[in-house]
């Protein structure tokens, strides 16, 4: 049998995903959550590196970190005030931010 008559299951989309450093890797709904979230908190924390699955309405969020105006507040991965800005860097508005 060669490699090409081998069928492998099809790999599942990546989940949607912001990463640590605010970089969108999948667009909509979750980026403008980590935008609320920072006028939320007045401008104090920003969530972000969130991971989820769409359920019938809704997201079941996993893997957060925060971002918040005193680094490593919230442990390593918080990256303070050049998390925050790094995240609008690349953040585009939607019609719900």
């Amino acid at each position: 049998m060669n490699s090409e008559s081998i069928n492998p299951t099809p790999t599942p989309p990546p989940p949607p995903h912001l990463d640590i450093a605010g970089l969108l890797l999948y667009a909509g709904t979750l980026s403008s959550f980590c935008h609320f979230t920072y006028h939320k908190s007045k401008g104090n924390m920003l969530i972000v590196d969130i991971q989820g699955v769409m359920t019938t309405g809704s997201y079941l969020l996993t893997d957060p970190s925060l971002h918040s105006k005193k680094q490593c507040q919230y442990g390593d991965l918080d990256h303070g005030m050049n998390g925050i800005y790094n995240f609008f860097t690349t953040h585009e508005c939607t019609g719900i931010c």
